[in-house]
C-alpha cells in the first residue's frame, strides 16, 4: 500500500515536472518569436498620424491608433514570460515529495514570506508601469506617473500590515513539520486562497506576467498559516479518535 502511494506520488511529480518544463520551453519560444517581430505594422505611418493628433478626443484617438498599428509582438512577449514564470513556480512543486515541505516552518519566516509577497506586488506594479512607458503605451501629453505611483504606495502600505496581522495567527509550535490536513478547515484562509487562485487565473489569461510570482507567494503564505494551524489542531485531534483526514 505504501509503495503504491509512493509510486502514485512519483507519477504526479513527473507529470508536474513535465508541465513545468513544457511551459518554460513554449514560453521561451513564444517570447523569442514576439521579440523578433516588428512592433508596428507601419511605424512611419503610425508616427505621422500620432504627431497629427489634436483636439479633445486625442487621448481616445491615440489608443485607437495604437490598436490599429500594433502587431502581436508585445502580447506574445507577455504571454511567453507568463508561461515561463508559471513553469518556474511549478518546478519546486514537482521536486518536493510533500507539498507542505515547500513552506516555511517558523512563525517569523511565515511573516517574512507575507511581507515579501506584499513588497513584490508593489515592485511588480512599478516595473509594469515603467515597461509600459518604454513601450510608449502613454501619449506624451499624458499626466505624470506620480498619480499611479502614489496609488501603488497606498496598496503596498495596506498589504504589509495585512500580511503582518495574518502572520500573528500562525501558531508558534515546535517539533516535526506536519502535513496539510484539509479536514482542519479554516474558511477564511480557504476563501483567501480561492480568491488569489482566481486572480492568478485572470493574470495568466491576460498575460500579465508581473503578478505571477506575487500570487504564488500569497498562496504559499496562506497555505503556510493553514499548515501550522493544522499542526496545532491536528495534535489535539489525535486524542479524539482515529485519523481520518485528507492530507498532502
Amino acid at each position: 500500500m505504501a509503495r503504491n502511494t509512493s509510486d502514485k506520488r512519483t507519477r504526479v511529480q513527473q507529470g508536474i515536472l513535465g508541465i513545468a518544463v513544457t511551459l518554460i520551453f513554449l514560453g521561451t519560444v513564444v517570447f523569442a518569436w514576439g521579440y523578433r517581430m516588428p512592433r508596428y505594422h507601419d511605424k512611419r505611418a503610425y508616427e505621422r498620424r500620432y504627431h497629427a493628433l489634436d483636439g479633445p478626443t486625442r487621448s481616445a484617438d491615440f489608443y485607437a491608433l495604437r490598436a490599429e498599428f500594433l502587431t502581436a509582438s508585445y502580447r506574445l512577449q507577455d504571454y511567453g514570460l507568463t508561461a515561463v514564470l508559471l513553469g518556474c513556480v511549478l518546478l519546486p512543486v514537482s521536486r518536493s515529495r510533500k507539498i507542505s515541505g515547500l513552506f516555511p516552518k517558523r512563525k517569523f519566516t511565515v511573516g517574512l514570506l507575507g511581507c515579501a509577497a506584499a513588497w513584490l506586488v508593489y515592485r511588480a506594479e512599478v516595473a509594469s508601469l515603467y515597461l509600459d512607458m518604454s513601450r510608449d503605451e502613454f501619449p506624451h501629453w499624458a499626466d505624470s506617473i506620480a498619480i499611479p505611483l502614489g496609488g501603488m504606495y497606498i496598496i503596498s502600505a495596506a498589504l504589509v500590515p495585512w500580511a503582518i496581522v495574518h502572520s500573528f495567527f500562525t501558531p508558534s509550535t515546535q517539533g516535526q513539520f506536519q502535513r496539510l490536513k484539509f479536514s482542519v478547515v479554516n474558511c477564511w484562509l480557504a476563501l483567501l486562497i480561492s480568491v488569489t487562485l482566481a486572480f492568478l487565473l485572470i493574470v495568466v489569461g491576460d498575460g500579465y506576467f508581473w503578478q505571477v510570482i506575487p500570487c504564488a507567494l500569497w498562496i504559499a503564505f496562506y497555505l503556510s498559516i493553514w499548515i501550522k494551524r493544522s499542526e496545532t489542531l491536528g495534535a489535539v485531534d489525535t486524542h479524539s479518535g482515529p485519523e481520518t483526514t485528507s492530507e498532502i
